[in-house]
């Protein structure tokens, strides 16, 4: 468990390093209030909280399977709503 953990944390951090060096433009996750969306000009879909380590989650958006890191930092006031919408946020289904 602590091994796959750290795995999907050193993928994420990977990802993200790698977008950074790129220069493409972090997605950004929002909710309206009755859908979740990938920001800017990105689906509405479903959220999967992976990883919530306090300070820093990891979350899946889908469909496309985007892994989307969040770090209390980016969110500022907004981290603890932030927070307690991934958490009541219906799971995905297996394959979605």
């Amino acid at each position: 468990m602590l091994g796959g953990t750290a795995l999907a944390l050193g993928l994420a951090v990977a990802g993200w390093a790698g977008r950074r060096l790129r220069g493409t433009p972090a997605r950004r996750l929002a909710w309206d209030g009755a859908a979740w969306q990938l920001q800017p000009e990105g689906p509405a879909g479903q959220v999967a909280l992976m990883i919530d380590l306090g300070d820093w989650m990891l979350v899946r958006f889908s469909p496309g399977a985007y892994w989307l890191p969040l770090a209390r930092r980016d969110a500022a006031a907004d981290w603890q709503a932030l927070r307690v919408a991934l958490h009541a946020a219906p799971r995905l289904r297996p394959g979605a």
